[in-house]
C-alpha cells in the first residue's frame, strides 16, 4: 500500500527536488537572457551614439573646408587681400588698368584718418580686405556655434594672421573697430590666444565691443560700405551702411514665428508652405552645412543674441521654440 501511495504522489505532483532544480534553472535563464538583451541594447546605443558623433565631425570637418574654399578660391576680392598680406608688391587690375600695390600703400589705406582723401588704389585695397574681414566673420560666427571647430580652420590662417599683426596690427585695429568687423577680431584674437603660450605680443591690446545696434558712416565713396555676398536669396549680413536697429523689445510669439518663417524662406528659397513647425530643416526643407551657418548668422543678427548650441535646433518648431527662450532671456 506504501508503494501504491509513492506511485501516485510520483505521477500526480514529480519529485520535489527535480521540480524545484528546474525552476531555478528557468529563472537563471531567464535573468541571463535579460542581462544578454540589455548588454546588447547598450551596444546598440552606444554604437549609434559613436556613429551619430563620427557624422558631426564629419560635418564640421566639410563646412570647415567649404568656409576656406569660400575665402581662397571662391572670392576674388577675399584672395587679393590674402596675397597683400603675404606679398611685399603685385599687380593688381583695377577698372581694366594693371597697378602694382605694395605693402606700404595697404598700410596707408587702412589710415582712418585718410578716410576722405581715398584714392582708387584705396578703395580697392579696403573693399578686398572688407571682403576678407566678411569671410573671416562668417567663420567666427561657425565656431562660436559649434558648427566648425576651430582646429579645422586654424590653418593656413596661422600663416597669414602673424603678418597682419606684424605689418598693419598698428592701423588695422581702428579700422576694423571703425567698420564694426566685429567677428572678424575676435577670429584673430583666437591666434593671439593660442600664440600667447609663446610669449608673442598679442595682437590686440584691447577688449574687442560692440559699439551698439547701427553703423556709423565713416568713409566715404564705395569703401564706406562692407559688400555682401553674392546669394540665391537675402543678402546674409545686412549691409552694415544701412543696418536697421535691432528690436528693442521680445516679440509676440505670432510676430516670432512669421519673421522666422520669412528667414528659413530667404535663406533657402523655399515655399513657405514647407516651412511648417515639424518641418525638418535637412530632410524637408534641404539644407545642407553652409545652409546652417547663414540660417544661424541671420537668426543671431535678426534677434540680437548668440546662438551656440546649433545641435539642439532641427526642425522650425525647434528653432522658434529656442530663439524664443534666448530672448526671453535677454
Amino acid at each position: 500500500m506504501d508503494q501504491e501511495l509513492s506511485k501516485k504522489s510520483t505521477s500526480s505532483g514529480g519529485n520535489p527536488l527535480t521540480k524545484d532544480r528546474f525552476d531555478l534553472i528557468s529563472k537563471a535563464v531567464a535573468i541571463i537572457g535579460g542581462l544578454i538583451s540589455a548588454i546588447a541594447l547598450i551596444i546598440s546605443l552606444q554604437d549609434n551614439t559613436e556613429q551619430r558623433a563620427r557624422e558631426l565631425r564629419w560635418n564640421q570637418a566639410k563646412l570647415a573646408v567649404e568656409l576656406e574654399d569660400d575665402m581662397f578660391i571662391n572670392d576674388p576680392q577675399a584672395f587679393n587681400a590674402l596675397r597683400m598680406i603675404d606679398w611685399g608688391a603685385y599687380d593688381y587690375t583695377i577698372k581694366g588698368t594693371e597697378v602694382m600695390i605694395t605693402r606700404g600703400e595697404v598700410q596707408q589705406a587702412f589710415n582712418i584718418d585718410k578716410n576722405n582723401e581715398l584714392t582708387p588704389k584705396s578703395v580697392f585695397i579696403r573693399e578686398s580686405f572688407d571682403r576678407l574681414f566678411y569671410r573671416m566673420g562668417k567663420i567666427e560666427r561657425a565656431v562660436k556655434s559649434k558648427l566648425v571647430r576651430f582646429e579645422d580652420v586654424y590653418s593656413p590662417m596661422d600663416y597669414y594672421v602673424p603678418f597682419l599683426r606684424s605689418t598693419h596690427g598698428q592701423v588695422l585695429i581702428p579700422y576694423m573697430e571703425q567698420l564694426h568687423h566685429t567677428d572678424a577680431l575676435e577670429f584673430i584674437k583666437r591666434f593671439d590666444i593660442k600664440e600667447n603660450a609663446g610669449n608673442r605680443q598679442p595682437f590686440l591690446s584691447q577688449t574687442v565691443t560692440k559699439r551698439g545696434n547701427t553703423r556709423e558712416e565713416t568713409t566715404t565713396g564705395s569703401a564706406s560700405r562692407r559688400e555682401e555676398p553674392p546669394g540665391r536669396s537675402r543678402q546674409l549680413g545686412r549691409s552694415r551702411a544701412t543696418i536697421e536697429p535691432v528690436i528693442s523689445q521680445r516679440p509676440a510669439k505670432e510676430d516670432l514665428v512669421r519673421k522666422v518663417r520669412e528667414i528659413i524662406v530667404d535663406q533657402l528659397g523655399v515655399d513657405e508652405n514647407e516651412v511648417t513647425l515639424d518641418a525638418s530643416f535637412i530632410n524637408d526643407l534641404g539644407a545642407d552645412a553652409l545652409d546652417a551657418v547663414e540660417l544661424v548668422l541671420a537668426f543671431e543678427e535678426e534677434f540680437d543674441i548668440d546662438i551656440q548650441d546649433i545641435e539642439k535646433i532641427n526642425t522650425v518648431g525647434d528653432a522658434i521654440n529656442y530663439l524664443r527662450k534666448r530672448i526671453s532671456e535677454k
